[in-house]
């Protein structure tokens, strides 16, 4: 081989080797190989408009398992990102490759904190009990406020009501927000709409009792004949109608079967 070819061949080697020594991050260069490197600098940064980023930085600190002045591993920086996952308290958790220095190596935590539910408030739910549409709901006070959830809870909310009568009730869920605080107040405002209503209710077949006083024994019948909205159709009432009814027939004659049309 030539000279030229010769020196060629060094700056490429050169090079390769120079570029082995850069860390994954955008730092210096990497401790001499086996050396154990030291944790330099740990940076938490708190996206602002979460709360106290004191009070989460904190709370980050005690999930991270590395400390400053003590040996890094990437073990226990695996660790510590499983562990802050593990806490469900930020919705992000953003870490860039470690920098390398001459001093040791720096880590930078990126974290969004989760905003928390401060309050949820009913509007239009009556007659329906607010209890129930609480339960319908995943996000709840005290709770982590996730926005992609809204939709979802809207659709749960609005099959509540469905099976309670509505034909075509409208939900909608708006979060007020306090950036300071990191809080959300969230507001459930229904349009319950027309509602389904029983307009006749036949029992046929009752040979043993008159039809008058099974009728009596069924809620769905009796709320047909009251006022407003409490005369709405549910598909449960009259299920459970039937099963009360079975039961009774079954229990003064021993035998009956029931088939229910709508």
């Amino acid at each position: 081989m030539d000279r030229g070819g010769i020196v060629g061949m060094g700056i490429l080697l050169w090079r390769i080797l120079g570029a082995g020594s850069v860390g994954a991050g955008d730092g210096g260069a990497v401790p001499p190989a086996g050396k154990t490197p030291v944790v330099s600098r740990i940076d938490i940064r708190i996206e602002s408009g979460r709360g106290d980023p004191e009070r989460w930085r904190s709370a980050a600190a005690s999930l991270i398992l590395l400390a400053e002045g003590k040996p890094y591993s990437d073990a226990l920086l695996r660790k510590s990102l499983a562990a802050l996952e593990a806490a469900m308290v930020f919705e992000t958790i953003d870490v860039p490759d470690p920098e390398w220095t001459e001093g040791g190596v720096t880590l930078t935590f990126r974290l969004t904190p989760f905003r928390r539910i401060r309050s949820v408030r009913f509007e239009g739910a009556f007659p329906v009990f607010e209890r129930e549409v609480r339960n319908a709901m995943t996000l709840q006070p005290g709770g982590r406020y996730v926005e992609a959830r809204i939709p979802e809870e809207e659709a749960s909310v609005t099959e509540l009501f469905k099976a309670n009568g509505y034909i075509d009730p409208v939900v909608r869920i708006s979060a007020g927000l306090d950036e300071q605080e990191g809080i959300v107040n969230l507001r459930v405002r229904i349009e319950k709409g027309p509602f389904l209503r029983v307009e006749r209710f036949e029992i046929e077949g009752a040979r043993a009792f008159s039809e008058f006083r099974l009728k009596l024994r069924t809620d769905a019948w009796k709320k047909s004949l009251l006022f407003g909205e409490i005369q709405r159709f549910v598909r449960k009432d009259l299920d459970e109608d039937v099963k009360n009814l079975l039961k009774f027939y079954r229990a003064k004659i021993g035998r009956a079967s029931c088939r229910e049309r709508v």
